[in-house]
């Protein structure tokens, strides 16, 4: 995450009231001294909600936020981006129809591999940002054959 996005974040966080200046400044901080993306340390540590902070960074960054329930992807879904890929590139379909697939990227502003899936799929993207919780679920999801049935 960019240091332009942190710093429209930061007034959006702390205005609503969501974290502290002293607790944002100490997260973004921690991110850059482990060199990993500031929303990803706000939410492994809990200091803003995963909802409102990937909707907060999602409207920052000028893309939609992904929603959805990682358990309720269909496999085949998730098979369009093979798993290895999924985690070198941060991205996963999490949605597919009409033409379009929903693609969950840690980083929507990733137009070439967007454009890649467009050309293997022969569907048109919509990116959307996703947490890195929300990528997590997705990666760690049981394949439907080793989850229990719905009762």
């Amino acid at each position: 995450m960019g240091t332009i996005i942190a710093e429209k974040l930061k007034p959006a966080l702390v205005n609503a009231g969501l974290i502290t200046s002293d607790v944002f400044d100490a997260a973004a901080a921690e991110a850059g001294r482990l060199g990993v993306p500031l929303d990803q340390v706000l939410g492994d540590k809990e200091l803003v909600p995963d909802q409102y902070l990937g909707q907060l960074v999602a409207e920052t960054m000028g893309f939609k936020n992904a929603k959805f329930d990682a358990e309720s992807i269909p496999d085949h879904v998730l098979r369009i981006v093979p798993d290895h890929v999924a985690a070198k590139m941060r991205a996963a379909v999490f949605a597919a129809g009409d033409g379009t697939v929903s693609l969950a990227m840690r980083n929507p502003d990733d137009v070439e591999f967007r454009f890649l899936i467009e050309k293997k799929m022969g569907l048109r993207v919509i990116p959307f940002f996703v947490t890195a919780r929300g990528f997590r679920s997705i990666l760690e999801r049981p394949p439907a054959r080793s989850r229990p049935e719905p009762e």
